[in-house]
């Protein structure tokens, strides 16, 4: 798993976080706003402003008034996003195990844009918390979400569909592809998913050919994009798994850097190759996040 340190540089923390500043409340920014704000100087102060939030966070905690309520949600849901990219376990897992039985409880006493955040953080957590079938549903949840925005909807598809590899459901990934190319016909386009949809076409046992034709669509669109040159990179990798075995060299993100990087192409060839499984190899790699706060 990619460390929480990664590219934080000539980011806020909105943006590192991966939070639609449009859904941002009047209350949260004057609470929350000069540090979230601001520019990261370096990898580090990622983890430096989680302990602000966890404090502040903390500090709402002890005022249980109603009047309170949705500034305390609404900071919950940057906490549990900072913590899941910290590596901070053991707030991230007690918070989810509360917020779970509330949102069981009273799921209609929350606002929908703190479920659909909630609901991706907490599937994402759920997957590497070997809870499969509630990663699944979370991630569902917040797939069918009006509250989102375009950007943030095309990530949570990619994460739905690296939670089906990794729980390999190889079949239920290529229904959840065609359904949302015929939804989006402009995902037909993007490179990304054919890469995605290459890995689940190998899953699948297609034909070498209809592998191949899925990555030279890929090759034929090539551009100048840093994260379309990334992506040739991790395709070069592939290639040379089906075409010679080979190990891949490198671990090379083929999802945005700001994102979970919750599929992992090297662990997925290096488990081809071993004959193992790859959700293990991608849980141990988790657990090296690790951080103590």
């Amino acid at each position: 798993m990619q460390d929480a340190k990664h590219r934080a540089e000539n980011m806020n923390l909105i943006q590192v976080l991966n939070i639609d500043p449009k859904v941002i409340s009047s209350e949260v920014e004057k609470l929350l706003g000069t540090f979230l704000k601001q520019d990261l100087e370096h990898p580090t102060d990622i983890e430096e402003e989680h302990r602000k939030l966890l404090s502040e966070y903390k500090a709402l905690c002890k005022d249980s008034s109603a009047e309170n309520e949705s500034l305390r949600y609404e900071t919950l849901n940057i906490v549990l996003r900072s913590a899941l990219r910290c590596g901070d376990f053991l707030n991230l897992s007690t918070y989810i195990y509360k917020m779970d039985k509330e949102v069981e409880k009273n799921p209609k006493g929350f606002s929908p844009s703190f479920l659909a955040s909630y609901h991706e953080t907490s599937g994402v957590y759920h997957f590497y918390d070997n809870e499969l079938q509630k990663a699944v549903c979370c991630l569902e949840k917040a797939l069918e979400s009006e509250a989102y925005n375009n950007e943030s909807l095309e990530r949570l598809l990619y994460y739905y569909l690296a939670v089906l590899i990794g729980a390999y459901l190889p079949l239920q990934a290529d229904e959840v592809i065609q359904r949302y190319k015929q939804r989006q016909p402009v995902l037909t386009f993007n490179p990304l998913l054919w890469l995605v949809e290459a890995i689940v076409a190998v899953e699948n046992h297609r034909d070498k050919d209809e592998v191949m034709w899925l990555i030279s669509q890929m090759k034929q669109n090539e551009d100048s994009d840093r994260n379309f040159r990334k992506l040739l990179q991790a395709l070069n990798q592939l290639l040379n798994y089906i075409d010679r075995k080979d190990a891949p060299k490198a671990f090379i993100p083929i999802f945005p850097e700001h994102w979970e990087q919750i599929l992992r192409l090297d662990l997925w060839i290096q488990a081809k190759r071993e004959n193992t499984f790859y959700y293990n190899l991608l849980t141990d790699e988790w657990q090296k996040k690790k951080r103590v706060f």
